[in-house]
């Protein structure tokens, strides 16, 4: 039976992930994890943590997946002695002297093969089972057909990634972040430098967008074939996401992974709706859409890439019809007409969200955000009344 693991980057999460039906966790503490940049497990709330998962009867594994440096060593050591003694299920890693140090030392704990390890055949597969490892996280770059050929020729365990962030090169092997920022993502800091805004002078004249920004990965449509051909694990990304996002998405995989036989159309449509709220970014199912890679690859920039937004998307509402002054005294008030559309393109639309995040009917003193299509020219304001008229138009005062 495929496993489903979900991303707990705090204790709220953790929450969501076990309530919406995951079958394991993985989380990260407070050092030596590729996501530093959330808030992460103290000690204190990583072994109750173990507890309740194991209690549940499900399963945690803990991210140890950085690149160490050598006067890291003692205070690595003593990191995993400590693991050792909580007892997770497994621990995920990329760096060799992470692997060294607990088969001398610490046998008892069990390694998964990081997607930062990049494995995409079934030859470093069988490498790492016979170094020890248990499962093989695969890289993300991989197609249908590659994943099929891998997993018919190797015995370990194969984990994959069905939904969440890309990477613009490969998880693992990327150095933008270094070349830009001055921080590595294979030291857990990476500055999403593929998400910043780029402008680029060309032949006819200056062009701005998110060049190098991908779209959310989201294979839901593939999880009947994936689940086929027996892979062992579906990992969704989102240790840096909210508990909101977490529960959505693990909602949604639970569902079509229970259910994709009864009605495999309309259980995938069903899934996707209640993806619709997970507020990410655009999707794409990366290289499953081509009959091969390589063809992927030309073809990549308008399928994979998305230069017009960086951030979320949302659930779409309306089209903003007019945006006026209150009145002459308060030029910073308006009212906004806006009216639902379904045939225009939802980059037209406008976002509501409440200032901590989730799905929810609009109402009065929530927070309203007006930007331009680019994503650009961000407006945040309070909603103060929601009317309707006799046409259906939503009138609303911000």
């Amino acid at each position: 039976m495929t496993e489903l693991l979900a991303p707990a980057g705090n204790v709220e999460a953790l929450d969501a992930a076990l309530g919406e039906g995951a079958d394991a966790v993985y989380m990260g503490l407070k050092s030596f994890n590729a996501r530093m940049r959330t808030s992460n497990f103290s000690w204190r709330e990583f072994e109750a943590a173990v507890q309740t998962v194991h209690k549940m009867g499900k399963k945690l594994y803990v991210t140890v997946n950085t690149v160490c440096e050598e006067n890291e060593t003692e205070r690595l050591y003593r990191f995993l002695s400590y693991l050792n003694d909580v007892g997770p299920d497994a621990l995920i890693v990329q760096d060799f002297g992470v692997v060294r140090m607990c088969q001398e030392f610490f046998p008892n704990l069990k390694l998964h093969a990081s997607t930062q390890m990049n494995v995409e055949d079934a030859a470093a597969s069988n490498l790492l089972l016979q170094e020890g490892f248990e499962r093989v996280v695969l890289a993300r770059e991989l197609g249908l057909e590659e994943i099929r050929s891998v997993k018919q020729n190797t015995k370990a365990q194969l984990e994959m990634f069905v939904h969440g962030a890309l990477c613009v090169s490969e998880s693992g092997l990327c150095l933008f972040s270094s070349f830009l920022g001055g921080k590595s993502a294979n030291r857990g800091v990476c500055t999403q430098a593929c998400r910043r805004f780029y402008s680029a002078e060309m032949p006819a004249g200056t062009q701005q967008g998110y060049y190098f920004s991908p779209c959310d990965l989201q294979l839901i449509d593939h999880v009947p074939d994936l689940m086929q051909i027996g892979i062992d694990s579906f990992k969704i990304e989102g240790r840096m996401k909210s508990a909101e996002y977490v529960g959505a998405v693990t909602a949604a995989y639970r569902y079509v992974m229970d259910h994709w036989q009864e009605d495999k159309k309309g259980v995938i449509a069903e899934g996707k709706r209640i993806l619709s709220t997970d507020f990410a970014r655009s999707k794409t199912d990366y290289w499953y859409g081509f009959d091969n890679v390589s063809d992927g690859v030309a073809k990549a920039g308008e399928k994979i890439l998305n230069p017009n937004q960086a951030g979320g998307t949302g659930i779409y509402l309306g089209a903003i019809c007019e945006l006026r002054a209150a009145n002459a005294d308060e030029k910073e008030r308006y009212l906004t007409l806006a009216k639902t559309m379904p045939s225009l393109n939802p980059e037209e639309g406008f976002q509501m969200a409440q200032l901590r995040g989730g799905s929810y009917e609009p109402d009065t003193g929530d927070s309203i955000r007006l930007h331009k299509k680019d994503d650009t020219g961000r407006e945040s304001h309070k909603v103060r009344i929601i009317t309707t008229d006799a046409k259906g138009n939503r009138w609303i005062d911000i």
